[in-house]
């Protein structure tokens, strides 16, 4: 956990939200399995009811995620085209930590442009 979002200024924000969640049984079980067995690809049929919806959808992605890797918003944007995506680049899976700012800019201008 010591190199996770290395160079983020949420690093230390992060870490130690870490720390306060290990200390609950099975957390650091729980963690890695959820991770693990979570297949975005292959859940088609819910992306595909969102995309049907017509209802707006805000995505922001970190360009260098490992956990649901960048290339998954072809997929994101394929089932659900009204998906208005905010690339944050050289960011990682835990976006709100040192980069929420991008984050809630882009939502602003997401529900602004959607309540028009």
């Amino acid at each position: 956990m010591a190199t996770a979002y290395v160079g983020s200024p949420g690093q230390r924000a992060m870490l130690d939200w870490m720390a306060e969640q290990s200390k609950y049984r099975g957390f650091a079980q729980g963690m890695p399995n959820r991770l693990r067995h979570y297949d975005f690809p292959w859940r088609p049929e819910a992306f595909q009811a969102l995309g049907h919806s017509g209802i707006p959808v805000f995505a922001a992605w970190g360009t260098d995620d490992t956990v649901h890797p960048y290339d998954r918003t072809q997929l994101l944007q394929r089932y659900v085209p009204q998906t208005e995506l905010l690339p944050l680049d050289g960011a990682g899976h835990a976006l709100a930590y040192g980069r929420a700012d991008a984050d809630l800019d882009g939502y602003g201008r997401c529900l602004r442009d959607s309540t028009r």
